[in-house]
């Protein structure tokens, strides 16, 4: 028996140390009560009730003193709130404190099962009333609106037991609609079914659509995506002419034809993707459309050319047409599929912003004026698989490096006329063509004969690499030359001295060493 010591902290019956609490300004509360809790260490009240400012929330003057809002009735508004999947009614009482929609009085998804919602939220499956339909040929059209005044149109299904297959000609040609969904059983959409419906923005093909006829959407000018169901083979006339707020479409791989004007003037169309299936391609199909990037066979190269298009990949097909491209002049970049075996006409004539063109093995052609003026043009490699050039690359003005295959057997002597080529790989065949005043270094892959005034004036050539094939240089071949420095020849000093060369061959040339595989030869001692 003793009396309590605290000399240590707690005395050493367990009986908890005394000291001074610390109240925390801030109130704690549960749904009745209120109080401060201690904030010093080791405070041993736990009870609430022995906790400073404990006491029942007050709301005589509005909300409690400890920051508790004061109950209220809630008062449910007879009118329904709803978005796309719930409804509920929201409190009118002021200062409700409710705010979450699921804490709302009837708040519940919306059921279609007896039709409309109880919250007056249609069924958006539910077909449109008073739309017209008849029997003809045997099958249920809709033929159209009819006592309608819904502007989001459903087509019903069945009608009077029969399914509807089709939507008639003109069926809702002008109609003041924004929407139709049209149900799995209709397989045609009429010609100008829905003619001059500036106002509609969305519809949905079903896959059971197979045929949608001429002018079909022309005018639909709201209109800002489609996607053409696979069981459409077939896109005809004027479908989506005038559709001029249409961003995007996807053409199915089923898609064999597509016909004239199908989307002329549709002015808000800048890219398409035409599948490899398309086996024919009408006039004027794109025409009016600003189309910047293009996934195409070649068939369709023509029907997108115009002067915004930057960007094409050509999947498939064996020819590039004549003028498919002619003054694209903002076309930078071109990929060729490794099936197409011709590059027609002026192909690319006038596409001053092309850049860049890697042409595959499988071309075999190159049409006259094919990639003439195309004026941004620095590198140009052509593949083996050519054996003739044309006048194809007329004024590439930037065209500096050229590589030319020793499978060439002609090229024109205007191949490339106006184009300030610096460095070139060619066959001796094609030295006379690329004859110009910037010339600076040659390599002469293959021949046996360096034609007459092959390098005539070429006043910047320093070198040039000759194989040991060429036999005769013939007359004024150098002529001019002045700043030739190095003719390289991959043969022997004899082999050089036996090489046949006509009078005038090294006239007005630099003071060049002729480098053999077995020592030099200076100008002066070559005879």
């Amino acid at each position: 028996y003793a009396e309590h010591d605290f000399t240590n902290g707690n005395c050493v019956c367990g009986k908890a140390a005394p000291h001074a609490h610390v109240w925390s300004q801030s109130w704690e509360s549960d749904e009745t009560h209120h109080w401060h809790d201690c904030t010093a260490d080791g405070c041993a009240v736990t009870d609430n009730s022995q906790k400073d400012g404990y006491a029942e929330h007050d709301f005589t003057n509005g909300n409690c003193v400890c920051g508790k809002a004061a109950p209220h009735t809630h008062v449910w508004s007879q009118s329904w709130e709803s978005d796309e999947t719930h409804h509920w009614h929201n409190c009118t009482a002021d200062g409700c404190a409710v705010t979450e929609n699921l804490q709302k009085d009837g708040y519940a998804e919306h059921d279609f099962t007896n039709g409309n919602c109880v919250c007056g939220k249609k069924d958006p499956f539910a077909p449109t009333e008073g739309l017209k339909y008849a029997v003809i040929g045997g099958e249920i059209l809709v033929t159209g609106i009819g006592t309608a005044t819904d502007t989001d149109i459903v087509i019903a299904t069945v009608y009077k037991g029969s399914p509807v297959t089709g939507i008639k000609d003109r069926a809702f040609k002008g109609c003041d609609i924004t929407s139709i969904t049209i149900p799995n059983s209709v397989a045609s959409i009429g010609d100008e079914a829905f003619y001059g419906c500036s106002n509609l923005t969305s519809i949905t093909i079903p896959d059971s659509v197979t045929s949608i006829g001429d002018e079909a959407f022309y005018g639909c000018s709201s209109l800002t995506s489609i996607t053409i169901p696979d069981s459409v083979t077939k896109i005809y006339s004027f479908v989506f002419n005038n559709c001029s707020s249409l961003t995007r479409v996807i053409i199915p791989d089923s898609i064999t034809s597509i016909g004239d004007d199908a989307f002329n003037n549709c002015s808000s169309l800048t890219s398409i993707t035409i599948p490899d299936s398309v086996e024919s391609i009408g006039s004027f199909v794109f025409n009016g459309c600003p189309i910047e990037t293009a996934t195409i066979p070649a068939i369709a190269c023509s029907s997108i050319r115009n002067s915004e298009l930057k960007t094409v990949v050509i999947t498939s097909g064996e020819r590039i047409d004549e003028d498919a491209f002619y003054n694209c002049s903002s076309l930078t970049s071109i990929t060729i599929s490794d099936s197409i075996t011709s590059i027609g006409r002026q192909a690319f004539y006038g596409c001053s912003s092309l850049t860049n063109v890697i042409i595959p093995e499988s071309i075999t052609s190159i049409g006259i004026l094919a990639f003439f003026k195309c004026s941004s043009l620095t590198c140009i490699i052509i593949p083996r698989s050519v054996t003739n050039i044309h006048s194809s690359f007329g004024y590439c003005s930037s065209l500096t490096s050229i590589t030319i295959p020793d499978s060439v057997e002609s090229i024109d002597s205007s191949a490339f006329n106006g184009c300030p080529i610096e460095t070139a790989t060619i066959p001796a065949i094609a030295c006379s063509s690329i004859r110009n005043s910037e010339l600076k270094t040659v390599v002469i892959t293959s021949g046996e004969r360096l034609s007459e005034s092959a390098f005539y004036n070429c006043s910047s050539l320093t070198n040039i690499i000759i194989p040991d094939s060429i036999t005769s240089i013939s007359w004024q071949a150098f002529y001019g030359c002045s700043s030739l420095t190095s003719i390289t020849f991959n043969g022997t000093k004899e082999q050089w001295k036996a090489v046949e060369k006509d009078d005038m061959w090294n006239n007005e040339t630099g003071n060049y060493v002729v480098h053999c595989s077995d020592g030099d030869i200076a100008k002066s001692e070559d005879k």
